[in-house]
Formats: structure tokens, sequence, C-alpha cells
């Protein structure tokens, strides 16, 4: 059994200067102030409202939208640099828009329209409408 693997079996395992860098990471573990970061929040957000919302979204949807917004931020990466003449990997790119698209189909492509019948009634009620 491996260090990490010993770290994982129990929740208690120190975790010690050496083994530091192995522990599991999320991407909640990052600032999120670099521009890359700032665009894959950006189209998480933005792929969520297509999707009607947060709220109407399972755990599992939101992780593929995650992972397809962290793919988009990188295809237009590699977009980017071929279109600035600096070296962009066009094979990893490829893959890329592939493994993007996989994931868009599987939560669909098309817009989703909100229910807002409620907020509506609510609007009514307090005389907004």
């Amino acid at each position: 059994m491996t260090q990490l693997d010993a770290d994982y079996a129990t929740d208690s395992a120190p975790i010690s200067r050496r083994n530091a860098q192995s522990r599991l990471r999320s991407l909640d573990d990052l600032d999120g102030r670099t521009k890359a970061a700032r665009r894959a929040q950006a189209l998480v957000a933005q792929i969520e409202a297509d999707l009607g919302g947060t709220d109407q979204l399972s755990t599992a949807q939101r992780e593929l939208i995650r992972s397809a917004a962290l793919l988009g931020a990188m295809t237009e990466d590699q977009a980017a640099r071929w279109l600035e003449r600096k070296p962009a990997d066009l094979t990893l790119f490829g893959t890329l828009v592939d493994r993007q698209r996989r994931i868009l189909e599987t939560l669909g492509l098309s817009r989703k329209a909100r229910d807002v019948t409620g907020q509506i009634i609510e609007r009514i009620n307090r005389g907004d409408i």
C-alpha cells in the first residue's frame, strides 16, 4: 500500500510535508483570479443558465458542466495561441473540442426555458404587475 492509499484509507491520516503534494485537490482549492479561471467560471454560469438554472440541475449535470467549461477555456486558449501565430497544439485542440462536444451533447445542446410561473404569480399578488 502506498502512502497515498494509506492517506485515503483513513480520514484521520496526518498529511506530512512529504506527502502534502500528493493529497487530493479540487478546483475549489485554486485562487480563481486568473483569466483562465474567470473564463471557466463564466462558461459554467452560461451553460447552467442555458439548462434552466442551477436549481434545475443534478449534481451529475453540474459536474459535467464544470468539465465542459474547463475544456472550453482550454480550447479557447489553444485557438488564441494559433490565431496569434504562437505555438499551438492542434491535435490537443481537436481532442479538447471533441471531448467538450461529447459532454455538451450529453447535457443537451438546446436552451431550456426556466419555469417562471411562480415568480409571475408572486409579482401579481404583490401588485408589481
